[in-house]
């Protein structure tokens, strides 16, 4: 049985390389710009990547076990969150970071880019149930990015004294999905019938779902592919010379990439035995540095020029290491 559990990862990790491999070409080739590049991600971003929490969410018939279990992955991720957070800061410490690069260093240690690559990697190894777990991290990742990922983000700031931040959680639509997702999960019970018919699966026993259902259900089946091609543009854009240019950001790569996913899994399976559960906390604390770090960066006068490459090279990077990390959970 593990074994074909093996294959099944090895086949899935294949497949999204072959959809990178053809962003990689489109950008080499000229037909992926940064114009077109921005206009797919905030495509996705606004439509593809909120209507797979959706879907995952209001197809899950009510069950106590799975609230509890959501509850306790949202919980979960949030002591991994700090947890990574204070790795980076003992790093960098460590290490003898610059002030200006310190904080940026323990954003890019926490924060991981969920969206794009983690929501993809996590429907494409444990589906529709995979992506339900994987809400609860959205909406503890859009909680925790303007507060604990700006406190962070401030101690690389230009000028620290008297600097003034506003900590303002500022909803999006990946929030409101987890969040309109969690209160049709839990009383969709006492939602009229008509409604339910409405927003009910493409597919129940071969018959058409709902317009709403299957307009969410096909909106979020692009999530995968559009994703994929867009990490592929990404790194058909960077140089390779890049890769070597940081000792600080090889540091970070191996350890939040691979280090620090495969020691919290022998940790964090001692109490959390469900393997979904477990797959999907460990899968996406293994994904590469969110590109918002750089934006943050330069909003606060911290290094972005050292945030952009720390994303440019953990994304390059996490094509090996979350094979490996996928494979372990297998």
């Amino acid at each position: 049985m593990t074994g074909s559990i093996s294959l099944i990862t090895f086949e899935t990790i294949l497949l999204l390389m072959i959809y990178i491999s053809v962003g990689f070409y489109m950008r080499k080739a000229g037909i992926m710009d940064d114009v077109v590049t921005n206009g797919i991600t905030r495509v996705f971003m606004l439509t593809a990547l909120p209507a797979a929490i959706l879907n995952s969410m209001i197809n899950q018939p009510f069950n106590q076990e799975l609230l509890i279990n959501i509850v306790i992955v949202f919980f979960s991720i949030v002591v991994i969150y700090f947890f990574f957070a204070f790795v980076g800061l003992g790093i960098g410490k460590l290490f003898r970071i610059p002030r200006e690069r310190i904080g940026v260093y323990a954003f890019s240690m926490s924060f991981g880019n969920v969206g794009l690559m983690g929501f993809p990697v996590v429907g494409a190894l444990w589906g529709g149930l995979g992506l339900f777990y994987a809400s609860a991290v959205s909406l503890a990742y859009w909680i925790l990015l303007p507060t604990l990922g700006l406190w962070l983000t401030v101690k690389s700031a230009a000028d620290v004294e008297g600097q003034r931040v506003q900590y303002q959680l500022k909803p999006n639509l990946a929030m409101v999905a987890s969040i309109v997702g969690l209160v049709w999960f839990i009383f969709q019970d006492f939602i009229p019938v008509a409604v339910i018919n409405l927003v009910r699966p493409a597919v129940i026993d071969g018959v058409g779902g709902g317009p709403i259902g299957r307009f969410i259900g096909g909106t979020a089946a692009i999530m995968t592919p559009i994703s994929m091609f867009m990490i592929g543009s990404l790194l058909a854009k960077g140089k390779p010379s890049d890769l070597l240019s940081e000792k600080e950001a090889l540091v970070l790569s191996a350890v939040k990439l691979l280090i620090a996913p495969v020691l919290l899994f022998f940790i964090v399976r001692n109490f959390i035995t469900d393997p979904i559960m477990l797959g999907v906390l460990i899968i996406l604390s293994a994904m590469p540095v969110a590109a918002l770090g750089a934006v943050y960066a330069e909003k606060y006068k911290a290094d972005s020029a050292f945030a952009s490459r720390m994303v440019f090279l953990s994304t390059t990077v996490s094509l090996i290491t979350i094979p490996l990390v996928a494979l372990l959970l297998g």
